[in-house]
């Protein structure tokens, strides 16, 4: 009895041993074309982090083609950023990059697993990469990864994603039903976007005084916040039923019509299209360039 005992502990230890050596992998596709990159190290360099505040993928491509591949995601496994760049070889070269509204619902991820004392991560994704990342019907390449590796670790010292408009900062920073979001992208002026599908619009008119309170509505012209939802169906943003106010603290000239702000808004917002969608945004922070 004590040796069935035995032989049943000395093949869970090695059962145990089995997962943890042979089973890491780092196999990344585009189009179809798989490389596990920890199996042939010689057909490119590949390495996952993870921080506080995300996970980020870079692999150099030296096998299927002569490229790169770097994506960004943040705890959650919501895309953040993707760009695979391929080197044309005297032709030119090609990049294409993740839709850039909503991103995190048209490209998948998932982290199986993540292990901080032992530094492993299981992490898997897939999506397509376009060449006009404004444009879904534009020519796409399809990448795909199931890593089970090792990570390098980094404590970022910024919780916020840096943006900058003709090399000035910008920020606008809020709590949604009291959850904290903060924008990543700017892609217009004064047009601030993150990975979900909400987008705020502010705007400051040229005339208004500061340290004044400022309250706004969807006909307000001048000094108003507005707020947008990504709609999957049309593509388009819809226009939310707003109320609220805001005010600016803080002016900086910088030529012509420019100007930068720096204030606070608060405001609740309705989906027009359903009347039991309704957002209340609080503790907003801003600054941009308009």
């Amino acid at each position: 009895m004590k040796n069935v005992f035995y032989l049943i502990l000395i093949n869970f230890f090695l059962s145990c041993s089995t997962e943890t050596t042979e089973d890491k992998h780092f196999k990344i596709s585009v189009d179809n074309a798989t490389v596990d990159y920890l199996a042939k190290p010689e057909y490119g360099i590949a390495s996952i982090g993870v921080s506080d505040i995300g996970i980020s993928v870079s692999v150099h491509l030296q096998d299927i083609y002569n490229g790169y591949l770097n994506l960004g995601f943040n705890r959650e496994g919501k895309l953040l950023g993707a760009r695979l760049y391929f080197n044309g070889y005297g032709d030119g070269d090609y990049e294409y990059k993740n839709f850039r509204h909503y991103r995190s619902n048209y490209f998948n991820a998932s982290i199986i697993k993540l292990d901080e004392k032992t530094k492993t991560i299981w992490f898997k994704f897939n999506g397509k990469l376009y060449a006009d990342d404004n444009n879904l019907n534009s020519y796409y390449r399809e990448v795909s990864g199931d890593i089970k590796a090792n990570y390098d670790y980094g404590v970022s010292t910024n919780p916020y994603p840096s943006i900058k408009i003709n090399g000035i900062e910008q920020y606008c920073r809020a709590k949604f039903n009291d959850k904290n979001w903060y924008a990543r992208f700017e892609y217009e002026s004064s047009v601030f976007t993150a990975e979900d599908p909400y987008k705020i619009k502010i705007h400051v008119g040229l005339t208004s005084a500061p340290n004044t309170n400022f309250t706004f509505e969807n006909t307000s012209s001048s000094n108003y916040v507005k707020f947008y939802k990504f709609n999957t169906q049309t593509l388009t943003y819809d226009e939310f039923i707003v109320s609220g106010n805001m005010a600016y603290s803080y002016r900086e000239f910088h030529g012509g019509n420019d100007y930068s702000h720096i204030g606070t808004f608060n405001l609740t917002a309705t989906n027009p299209n359903n009347p039991s969608d309704v957002i209340n945004i609080t503790d907003g922070v801003f600054r941009n360039y308009q």
